[in-house]
Order: structure tokens, then sequence, then C-alpha cells
């Protein structure tokens, strides 16, 4: 093989390996109708495109109060969010204890076939439909040597972004202690688009949440943030959401928030990617992959000048 060959040769290797960059680990759950059925969530979906089980598959219990509507999607248009969803279909709640002054956690999990770890970002559409709801997402709600790990699949996690009412509470270590609380106002009746980035690995980990953000391509700063604080456990392998309230609405057919639209990618090591894969926002292609890339279509024009 000639010099110029085996620089063609190994110019397009690296090529071709960064485009396998692109094709990045990411998990999609729109809860559509074509593969979802009305009723209950838990032990629905399958263990396929990067998630590796149904959802409610915790240490015990499952709940039927965490639901599947297949009659709407929840839309969002704001900041740039460009997320097409495949179905119809979304996850409402409809769990309280009839008194309207307490309230009953309940959660679906569900596990990833594959651990991720680095920079992952996620996004998901919430909407709180009165003022005694909550909805959110949890992380890792099956994490070993935290005092808080729920004895059960659906109770309450201590890793969880809350919708809570008109206002957003992040929970990173603790079950009944926010890490952070936002400042922010959102209103009951309206969607509302969460993004987030955690950073899993050895030690301590950290997260960062923006709730509507205004532009995705220039986030500022978060609206909730923990660093430092609590171990999510090496990796981010199980993830969950979300809903009850205080009154019971079972009976009559109602519910206290939805959730839609779930995304969570590593990227497949690169953030710019993974933030791409969750809110449909382009990003300017790393320097070392253009530069590659530009290298690689060189060496082949030169290579076909001489032939």
């Amino acid at each position: 093989m000639s010099s110029l060959s085996r620089a063609v040769s190994l110019a397009l290797a690296a090529a071709f390996a960064l485009l396998g960059v692109c094709h990045a680990a990411t998990l999609v759950e729109d809860f559509p109708s074509t593969s979802y059925v009305n009723g209950q969530l838990d032990n629905q979906g399958t263990a396929t495109g990067g998630w590796g089980s149904v959802w409610g598959t915790g240490s015990t219990g499952t709940t039927g109060r965490v639901v599947i509507s297949t009659a709407s999607n929840l839309t969002y248009s704001g900041g740039g969010y460009n997320i097409t969803q495949t179905g119809t279909g979304l996850v409402q709640g409809n769990f309280g204890d009839g008194t309207g002054t307490n309230s009953a956690f309940r959660g679906s999990n569900r596990t990833f076939s594959t651990g991720m770890s680095g920079t992952i970002w996620f996004s998901i559409l919430l909407s709180n439909t009165d003022s005694t709801a909550h909805t959110g997402v949890s992380f890792n709600s099956d994490i070993t040597g935290i005092s808080d790990t729920p004895a059960t699949d659906y109770d309450v996690t201590p890793f969880r972004v809350d919708l809570s009412n008109t206002t957003a509470q992040l929970y990173f270590g603790s079950t009944t202690t926010a890490a952070a609380t936002g400042s922010g106002t959102y209103a009951v009746g309206s969607t509302h688009l969460l993004v987030g980035s955690l950073t899993v690995g050895a030690g301590n980990d950290s997260v960062s949440v923006w709730i509507d953000p205004s532009d995705l391509s220039n986030l500022g700063a978060a609206d909730l943030s923990s660093s430092g604080a609590a171990d999510l456990g090496g990796t981010l392998s199980r993830f969950g959401v979300f809903d009850y309230g205080l009154n019971d609405v079972q009976a009559g057919g109602g519910n206290h928030g939805k959730v839609d639209a779930l995304r969570i990618s590593d990227g497949g090591g690169s953030s710019s990617a993974a933030f791409t894969a969750v809110t449909g926002v382009s990003t300017v292609p790393e320097p070392g992959r253009t530069t590659l890339f530009s290298l690689g279509l060189a060496v082949l024009i030169m290579r076909r000048r001489r032939a």
C-alpha cells in the first residue's frame, strides 16, 4: 500500500469512527397507542431501543395509579424545541388519599439495557392540571447506600425533579430535603419543557435543569442545580416518571397531571450530540470532527487527481 493510500485509509477510518459518535445512545418514550393501551403503565413497554425492561420493574410493588391515556399528546414549541413524537399517547396520574389533606407519591421506573455515564442530557414535557399536583422525573430509584432509597418501585425517590403546583424543586440525595428550589412560576394547565444535564461517574455527581428555556441554543444559568452533593452510583441505569396529588380523582376519570415525550441521551460520548438528540436543536460540529472530515475529503481529492 502506498503512503498516500495509507493516509486515505487512516483519515477515512478516523472520520467514520467519529461518525459513529453521531449514532448516539438515545432512549425515546412517547407512550404511543401503537405500543401502549389505556390503563396501568406498569408492565407495559418492551425491552428494545436501549430500554432494558418494561415499566414498573423495581424491587417490589407496582401501581395502577400511573396510567396511560392514548387520547392525546402534550405539545411544546418554545425556545426552538423541535422534537417530533411518534404516535399518540401520554402518562397521567390519578392518585391521592381522597381527603384533600394528604398526598401519596406514585411513580413508575424503567431500566436501561446499558448504563450511561459522562454527560447525559434528557428532556420531557410536563403539565399539572390542578394546584395539588406533582409531576416529574426520577433517576436511579433503586440506588443503594442511601437511607431514603424506596422500598417499592412506585414510592418517593431521593433523586428527582418535582413540578409541584406552580413551582419546581430538585431533590438530589434526599426524599425530603430539596437541593434547590426554582424561582420561576410554571402555570397550572400549561405544558412545560424540562431539559436537564447529568454528569455521572466515579464519586459524587451533578445535575442542572432548565424549565421552559427561552432559547435552547443559549441556555444561560440553570433554574435548578446540584453539584457534588450525592452519588448516583457510577452510571445512570434507571429513569422514572411520577404524577400524583391531594385529591383522589380516579372515580371521576380525572388526573393530576400529564407526562410525555421523554428523551435521554449520552450522545455516544458527545455532549453536543446528546443535547441535539433530546431537544432537536442543532449544534456547531466539534472542531476535531470537522478537521478530520476535511482531511479525509482532501486526501480523496488528491488521490483522484493523481490517478
